[in-house]
């Protein structure tokens, strides 16, 4: 089954964005919510940024594991960056001066395997290149020079352990979901390194006639 979404979205600093997002869905009458997903964006806004991206999604991919696979090109012609400095020095500097491009291809690996009960371990990484230039010689983030500002690639690992009750993981109406996660990143050929741990909690309660009250906490 096939679908499309029109996306369209507006910001001061991107200005409007126009695209399209195709969906490819395969069933085969037991798998929930589907067998596989294919999707494929398109985005581009009229101030230059760009989202594009290819994602397959296999909820049985082998007996009890999902696997979802997602590769995203971004980019984007006039990113801000003040650093520290006051309002009345970054207004009387142009926009090239204030602002620098970028581009990032990303690969990002999911992959949930299901345990007893309702328990599940989740494992993945991501593995991205950010390519910064700024768009003027006597630009801001070439003068203050933050850590990261020559970009470079990122390597991330992340792992997670996982209570999931929730009768749809897409169109959830019904169920929890408690998650501890953890995540470790280097890049910038060891400019950058840093790990984090971080608990969520989604809760969802059918009430009547499709009414379904949602909460989430991280």
């Amino acid at each position: 089954r096939p679908t499309a979404v029109p996306l369209v979205n507006f910001s001061s600093d991107d200005g409007t964005g126009y695209g399209v997002r195709f969906n490819l869905y395969e069933y085969d009458g037991e798998s929930v919510p589907y067998r596989r997903k294919y999707s494929a964006q398109v985005f581009a806004t009229t101030q230059g940024k760009w989202v594009h991206r290819l994602l397959m999604d296999t909820p049985n991919f082998r007996p009890d594991q999902r696997l979802e696979v997602e590769l995203v090109y971004e980019k984007e012609d006039f990113a801000n960056y003040y650093g520290d400095l006051p309002d009345q020095v970054i207004d009387a500097r142009p926009r090239e001066e204030q602002s620098f491009s970028q581009a990032f291809p990303e690969l990002k690996l999911k992959w949930i395997r299901k345990l007893d009960r309702h328990f599940r371990v989740r494992t993945g990484g991501r593995i991205s290149y950010n390519d910064i230039t700024p768009n003027a010689d006597n630009n801001i983030l070439e003068e203050l020079a933050p850590l990261g500002s020559d970009g470079g690639a990122l390597f991330q690992l992340n792992s997670g352990i996982r209570y999931d009750t929730r009768d749809n993981y897409n169109n959830t109406s019904a169920g929890v979901l408690e998650e501890v996660f953890v995540q470790y990143g280097i890049g910038g050929g060891g400019d950058f390194n840093g790990a984090s741990i971080s608990f969520g909690h989604r809760h969802f309660l059918p009430l009547s006639d499709g009414l379904v009250f949602a909460h989430r906490l991280g």
